[in-house]
């Protein structure tokens, strides 16, 4: 897991008060080249620093940063594993899941800790895989299991979800995927998924219901639009495997925004 400078602009976007607390599943190193870290500001970064404890503490203004992870190899705060029940009391305003997620089998066990080690009121943080990274991690996250995890009825609000690549400048915004249409993410990027929720009251139980499909009821007109859509998507396909680098295009009910 490490920060890269989109990373960094996500977290700045959702940290805009200070002495925040803020717990992270698992160690999280710093990777930004010299130019990034020119912008950012080389006052925060300690040359033999490896890991971004302290720059994010400085950065972020936080009172407070606690790592857990599962072993201590990298030298965590606590080792925690988050695939079984957590018996950590303290609570967080943020919790940060910076790249852990792809890498535990036991996801939805994983997702309930950090829910249940963030504050009510406070925020949950993710930055995962969407596509384009096999072979790196055991999963790849669809935007909807974020939305339909962190709904008003599960105890969150303002859920805010978007696409980035790491060599494109901008964030593509979701929005709730609840009219039961298809999106398209076509693309030959390596595709990031950010996610951010503020967590309203304490559930005990989820109830997630996949809201992301075509329904079946449709009328022929949407049927041969479909059709169509699916059809010139794979025309597009054979000339991304010709044109690998040129393309990368994403849905038009998606807003994009500039990373400043």
């Amino acid at each position: 897991m490490g920060i890269n400078f989109k990373t960094v602009k996500w977290l700045e976007k959702n940290t805009l008060k200070e002495n925040l607390s803020m717990g992270v599943i698992g160690r999280q190193e710093l990777n930004l080249n010299k130019t990034e870290k020119k912008k950012i500001g080389l006052n925060f970064f300690n040359s033999s620093e490896i890991y971004a404890d302290n720059f994010l503490k400085k950065k972020l203004k936080l009172s407070k940063l606690i790592s857990f992870d599962k072993s201590d190899y990298e030298e965590p705060s606590y080792v925690k594993n988050f695939e079984e029940d957590i018996d950590h009391t303290e609570k967080f305003d943020i919790f940060f899941d910076g790249g852990s997620l792809q890498h535990i089998f036991n996801v939805p066990k994983a997702l309930s800790n950090i829910n249940k080690m963030t504050k009510i009121g406070g925020k949950i943080l993710h930055t995962a895989v969407f596509n384009n990274f096999q072979g790196f991690g055991l999963y790849q996250f669809s935007p909807e299991i974020f939305f339909s995890l962190y709904s008003k009825k599960n105890g969150f609000k303002n859920t805010q979800v978007y696409l980035a690549a790491t060599n494109n400048k901008y964030w593509y915004e979701i929005k709730n995927l609840t009219d039961g249409e298809m999106y398209h993410f076509n693309t030959n990027a390596q595709i990031s998924v950010y996610v951010s929720t503020i967590k309203e009251f304490e559930q005990e139980k989820y109830q997630i219901n996949q809201k992301f499909y075509l329904t079946k009821n449709q009328n022929k007109k949407k049927s041969y639009n479909a059709n169509l859509v699916n059809i010139i998507l794979y025309l597009r396909n054979i000339l991304f495997s010709i044109f690998p680098n040129f393309f990368m295009n994403f849905d038009k009910k998606l807003k994009k925004k500039k990373i400043n």
